[in-house]
């Protein structure tokens, strides 16, 4: 029973708890990702939660006189050219990016230097529903997935219909529960943390979190 419930958390936390994916979530600017983007017609104002699909149009607009264009996730690192919309079609390798916690981050680089981002988390088979309390907003019915984004060292809150257990990274703030383990409270860790609740009835929840230090609202 407890080699499962490792396999399921190295499953489920995926990359997150590899070198590598410490590399992108320490190298990556930390910017509030408040850049508009689309995946296969969802649209997303920063950083969202898209279901998983085998392949996705990705449609950003990006700031005029954007340079290049990065698109980072914990197995690819592509550098392309600006182009208005900026368009990339986006197949996730399998057991690399269509699994666990492999967050896709677009950074759009202008000119003098300045940078927008945007995030997109995925979610696939997780079923728990959590009601989220991020950065002064509560979002309720949130299944399998959820994403947090606030600067670094705010606390925020996340709730369960029932008592659950959590697994994270290492380097990431430890949530505490409060009462039965049916709400958690965390302060927000530098970069992306990603965690996974198990629920009493098994059901799982991967709430991700990205803490930023500079709200980088230049126009």
């Amino acid at each position: 029973m407890r080699l499962s419930l490792i396999l399921l958390v190295i499953l489920f936390l995926g990359c997150e708890s590899t070198d590598a994916t410490n590399t992108q979530a320490t190298d990556l600017p930390r910017i509030r990702a408040f850049l508009p983007f689309s995946m296969n017609g969802a649209t997303c104002d920063g950083a969202c939660v898209f279901q998983r699909q085998s392949t996705f149009k990705l449609l950003a607009n990006v700031p005029a006189k954007t340079r290049h264009v990065v698109l980072q996730s914990c197995h690819r690192l592509a550098v392309l050219p600006s182009e208005s919309p900026f368009e990339y079609r986006y197949t996730p390798s399998f057991w690399l990016e269509n699994m666990g916690s492999c967050v896709l981050f677009l950074t759009a680089i202008r000119q003098d230097g300045k940078r927008e981002m945007g995030i997109a988390d995925f979610t696939g088979n997780e079923r728990a529903k959590a009601t989220l309390h991020c950065n002064g907003k509560r979002t309720n019915s949130l299944a399998g997935a959820s994403f947090c984004q606030s600067k670094v060292g705010l606390v925020q809150a996340i709730w369960f219909e029932q008592p659950a257990t959590v697994y994270s990274s290492e380097r990431c703030p430890t949530p505490v529960k409060d009462g039965n383990g049916s709400r958690w409270e965390y302060g927000i860790g530098a970069g992306l943390c990603p965690y996974l609740f198990v629920l009493k009835d098994g059901s799982r929840h991967r709430h991700t979190t990205w803490g930023y230090t500079d709200v980088a609202v230049d126009p």
